[in-house]
């Protein structure tokens, strides 16, 4: 399996962390159970809709028996180990990963984190297909998931 499924909530909620905390439940429960009835297999993973979290989300989050939330705050570096799975920051959004890959190349060891929407991706498919190009003649890579990086980390 080198491709992961991770919930977003029920409604894409805006503004969910400034909800009642109930709410929060609903739209978090709710969506792992529809993507794991629907997919067949549990998932481990969950991205903020909007990037907008909370310490009541994360703890929402992890209480649903989700591992780490992805937040969309880019960090333009490039960091193995996240400060907190619940609040894992990004290297960069698909729009900018092209211009990083120079310098994520002169790191010994990094996470190169991109992140970026579906519908991203199907709207501009060719941007999508020259990052891929660009980084499979990157040598000396591992192509990794979340749960991926997460497993190794929490052996």
């Amino acid at each position: 399996d080198r491709h992961e499924i991770a919930g977003h909530t029920v409604s894409h909620t805006q503004f969910l962390p400034d909800k009642p905390l109930d709410e929060i439940i609903y739209q978090v429960v709710e969506d792992k159970k529809a993507i794991e009835d629907m997919i067949g297999k549990p998932i481990y993973g969950f991205a903020y809709p909007y990037g907008q979290y909370s310490n009541q989300m994360m703890d929402v989050v992890k209480d649903a028996g989700l591992l780490y939330a992805r937040t969309i705050d880019n960090t333009n570096k490039f960091d193995f180990a996240p400060e907190n799975f619940y609040a894992w920051h990004p290297t960069c959004h698909q729009e900018k990963a092209l211009s990083l890959i120079d310098e994520w190349q002169k790191c010994d060891q990094g996470l190169f984190y991109i992140w970026g929407h579906s519908r991203e991706f199907a709207e501009d498919w060719k941007k999508l297909d020259d990052l891929l190009r660009r980084l499979k003649d990157v040598p000396n890579v591992e192509y990794m998931t979340n749960f991926d990086v997460y497993s190794l980390i929490n052996k």
